[in-house]
Formats: structure tokens, sequence, C-alpha cells
């Protein structure tokens, strides 16, 4: 169960008085993520402000903007100064202008999920800032800026999946939304449902109200194969000791992900022996993994497609007339089409014969997790005459 913690968002107090009429030095710092939502693969871009509100020349300026957790960079351009993509600092020797700007571009790495955050803050100025201190981490100055984007968290609500929300401590009053609706009233909040999902809280510091920089995002997506097994269309229900015989796996996608390299086992029976090119031998049993641009489509098998995959084997002799012959099949392993792996929820693939539950022949509805029919194996028959 993931912990995700929403990034506090204060609002700053501003204290106006009288006070010296010589120019006062004064810099801050702002700064935005965009899009608010990613996935990954997608670009954000994260541009950073520096703002001379004091008017005056200043000197010596650092502004600490590493690149979020979860991104890779690709570029970068800053408007004034240079920008250290080793160490994350823009560095502004003199300035004099009044708003200049740092954008870093960046791609979102493989399996990030939940909140991104960015954090850009004046760590170092020659000259005494009249509002702010530089490198405080006080994020009631107005010198200190955060921003984030939101990458969904994917959970399976059949599997009755749960995800941790958590607000920083030290609040009042919190409030959990998922978008309009009051949802939950504690720091904690366990998310069990897809939505958008964001807080309100009092600060008992500074009496300011506070809350989510940008929503939480959980989808609901599960992982589904299912498989059966008949005897091929053309097979008759009875064969001689000798013959060739010829069944019918299909495995049907009832999940939400594209699936891909779809490892299917089939278990031959001792009065049979493979006789099909296109299986490996393994043993006493045979598999086939089934991919994306061979026997599954170009992007791997869709959610509510199925596939078809025949296997041949050849019956020994003699056999007794009519013993019937029963060969099972199952999935042993799946991922999804972007090489992502996860749980089947109403079923466990593995490579051992007989731990699966066996209750209705070619029914792919059940939950071998709770104790019913396991959808991912299933036999087929044939008598020998």
């Amino acid at each position: 169960m993931p912990t995700i913690s929403p990034w506090l968002m204060a609002c700053v107090v501003v204290l106006l008085g009288w006070g010296s009429l010589s120019a006062q030095h004064d810099v801050s710092v702002s700064m935005s993520m965009s899009p608010d939502s990613v996935r990954p693969g997608d670009v954000v871009t994260m541009t950073v402000y520096l703002e001379n509100e004091g008017g005056t020349t200043v000197s010596g300026l650092v502004v600490t903007a590493p690149v979020p957790s979860g991104l890779q960079l690709s570029g970068h351009t800053a408007s004034a100064g240079t920008y250290d993509t080793g160490t994350g600092l823009w560095s502004v020797p003199t300035w004099s202008g009044t708003l200049d700007s740092l954008v870093l571009t960046m791609t979102v790495n493989a399996g990030v999920e939940g909140l991104i955050y960015g954090t850009a803050e004046l760590t170092a100025m020659n000259e005494t800032d009249d509002d702010s201190t530089p490198g405080n981490g006080d994020y009631l100055e107005d010198d200190i800026a955060t921003a984030c984007t939101s990458a969904p968290i994917e959970i399976c609500t059949l599997a009755n999946d749960t995800v941790r929300l958590e607000a920083p401590a030290g609040l009042t009053n919190y409030q959990w939304y998922n978008g309009p609706t009051l949802v939950g009233t504690g720091a904690v909040f366990y998310a069990t449902e897809p939505g958008r999902y964001t807080y309100t809280a009092d600060s008992l510091v500074s009496g300011c109200g506070t809350g989510s920089c940008c929503p939480i995002i959980i989808e609901g997506k599960c992982f589904d194969l299912a498989l059966y097994k008949k005897r091929a269309p053309w097979q008759a229900a009875t064969a001689d000791a000798g013959d060739t015989v010829t069944f019918r796996i299909t495995v049907v996608n009832q999940g939400d992900y594209y699936a891909d390299s779809i490892l299917i086992r089939d278990y031959i029976p001792e009065e049979a022996i493979l006789s099909d090119a296109d299986w490996t031998a393994a043993g006493f049993d045979a598999t086939i993994l089934l991919t994306a641009g061979d026997q599954l489509d170009a992007g791997g098998l869709a959610p509510g497609d199925s596939v078809n995959v025949d296997i041949t084997l050849q019956l020994t002799a003699p056999l007794a007339a009519n013993l019937e012959v029963e060969n099972n099949a199952e999935i042993a392993s799946a991922r999804t089409a972007d090489g992502r792996t996860f749980d089947d929820w109403d079923s466990t693939p593995d490579n051992v014969s007989g731990n699966d539950i066996y209750l209705v022949d070619n029914y792919i509805d059940g939950n071998g997790k709770q104790n019913g029919d396991e959808d991912d194996h299933d036999p087929a028959f044939i008598t020998v005459k």
C-alpha cells in the first residue's frame, strides 16, 4: 500500500510598517510546473522565476533548483546567469534586472506514480534581503517556492487496493476531498476509490489556510487474464491410440491493461507426447510465449480481446479403450505491453501442475483467490476409441 504525502503550501504573511526610506534589497522566488498531470514518458516544464522586488543591484545570487525526483532532465534555459545540471544551482553573479527565469525541460521516468515535487530557493546572496533569509528553508518567506505535477496512481478496486494519503503534521481542521466531495477529516486518509484527491487544513503557526499543491490522481485499473481450453474445432471427441490430437487454448484479456509476453504452460499427460514445432518442450510439459507483433497484435493483447493458440499432441500406444485423456494448460506469467508486472487480481499464474482450483470447465469468471474456479487454468479431454 503506497503512502502519498501532499506538499504543504503555506501562505506568506507580509508585515508592513514604517522604516528607512533608503533602498531595500528584496529578491523573491516563484515557480510553476506544467502540465498539472502526466504519465511516464511525458514532457514536464518547470519554470523558476527570480523577481527583483527591491529594484536594486544585487550580487552573488544562487538559486537551488534541483531536478525533481522521478524526472530526467532533457534541456534548460536561463535568461540570466548559468545553470549547473550536476548541482542544480542557478547562479547569477550580478543582477539589476526586474524578472528573469530558469526553464527546465524534463521527461517523466518509467514507473513513476503520485506527486512529483519541484522546489526552488534562493540560497545565497551577498546583500541582506529585506524580508527573508536565503537558505533557511522557511516556506513562509518569499524566497522559496514549490510546485508539483501529478502522475496517476493505479489501483485495482476489485482487489481492494488502498492508497494511504498523508497531509503534513502540525495542522488542524484537516479536510480531504475527492473532487468536490468531502471524504475525510484526519491527517491520514485511506483512498480506495478512483478520483482526484486534495486536502485543506489550517496552520497553527501562521493561522493561514494550507492545502495540496495539486491533486493526487487515483485510477482504477486491474490486470486480469483468463484461459480456457477446448478441442480444436476440427478435432473429434474420440481418437485412436497413436493418433495426433489438437487442442485450442484461448487467452482472454479481462483487465484494463494491454498484455504482452504471455507465457502458457501445457501440462502434457503421460498418455501423450508433444507433436507441435510451435511449442517448446519443458521436461514433461511444453511452453509457448505469446508476444506483441508475433502471436499478438503490435500493441499487445488489448483489454476485451482474446487470442487462440493450438497445441498438437500424439497419443501413445497402446491405450485402453474408452480411456479419457485430460490435458491441462495455464498462464504461467505475463506483463503489460509497457513492460510492467502486476498481480492478476483473481488468479495466480505459475508453473505448478495441480494447484489450481477447478470447478467448472471453460469458466473464466471465477476467483481463485477466493476459493472459486481459477480462471487462468483449464483442462480439455479426449477419449480413446
